[in-house]
């Protein structure tokens, strides 16, 4: 594995922790009355950074593809 490979993998790691803290989080706010304008706009932001960090853990999963030059016209 090289060292880009294991940086990548630790990255991806640490986005599925923040996930998972992310999703908590969201699911304990929501649990209750959001009974104020500043209750619901923090459920949005949880919202939109779950949705960032869905967005970042799918890019670094993704297979990885290299387009090589053909050299012969």
């Amino acid at each position: 594995v090289c060292s880009s490979d294991l940086e990548r993998v630790q990255i991806l790691a640490g986005l599925q922790r923040r996930w998972v803290q992310l999703c908590k989080e969201l699911q304990e706010h929501t649990s209750g009355a959001m009974e104020s304008n500043g209750a619901w706009l923090h459920a949005k932001q949880l919202e939109q950074q779950v949705s960032q960090v869905e967005t970042d853990i799918a890019s670094l999963s993704a297979a990885k593809v290299m387009v090589t030059a053909d050299t012969q016209a």
